[in-house]
């Protein structure tokens, strides 16, 4: 799967979303990657920075986008079924109006934790806005994250930080009703009335 996942995602342009699996390949292939033993997970993890998670390639691009797609339409934890793959394959999603986040927040969005903790000791910023949900912290948060959302807060990310429509962290996490991740927002300095 990384081995396709590498090739189609340096395709330019729309010729990706031409290829409906490609949705499913870039959804899934972390969750691939990271059902491998431990010492092929790390060697894996090496060649997936390298190919695919480089801040700025056609492939990181390509592959945010996918994800972008799938998240704003709702499907983003669902999976996929035949008719949203060729819904996707029939989109034009290189528009401008995409807003792709960082290697770190879409780590933090598919709960890799390794791979979290790998891009942060490469010095990456937690606090980078893009992609749907805004920023790392609040898809940590989105998805009940627990363990990403205490790494991020040890590497002092803004608790505070709104995404794109106005909402923080804390509000992320009582809409989704995830209590514990609330209360370590609230003991972390998360303003109630922010």
């Amino acid at each position: 799967m990384h081995q396709f996942n590498a090739e189609f995602l340096l395709l330019e342009d729309d010729t990706v979303y031409n290829y409906p699996l490609a949705a499913y390949a870039a959804r899934y292939w972390p969750a691939h990657v990271r059902a491998v033993d431990e010492q092929q997970s790390e060697e894996c993890l090496h060649r997936l920075l390298k190919d695919i998670l480089i801040d700025g390639s056609i492939q990181f691009v390509n592959w945010a986008h996918i994800h972008e797609y799938f998240e704003i339409s709702g499907q983003g934890q669902a999976g996929y079924t035949a008719n949203d793959l060729l819904h996707f394959a029939t989109k034009n999603l290189s528009s401008s109006k995409w807003d792709i986040g960082s290697p770190l927040y879409y780590a933090a969005l598919s709960g890799w934790v390794t791979l979290v903790k790998f891009i942060l000791e490469s010095e990456a910023n937690p606090n980078t806005n893009g992609g749907y949900y805004g920023n790392a912290l609040q898809a940590a948060v989105h998805t009940g994250n627990m363990e990403i959302v205490n790494i991020l807060l040890q590497k002092k990310v803004n608790v505070n930080q709104r995404n794109q429509r106005g909402e923080t962290a804390l509000q992320e996490a009582v809409i989704r009703g995830h209590d514990a991740v609330a209360t370590l927002l609230l003991e972390a300095g998360a303003d109630v009335s922010a």
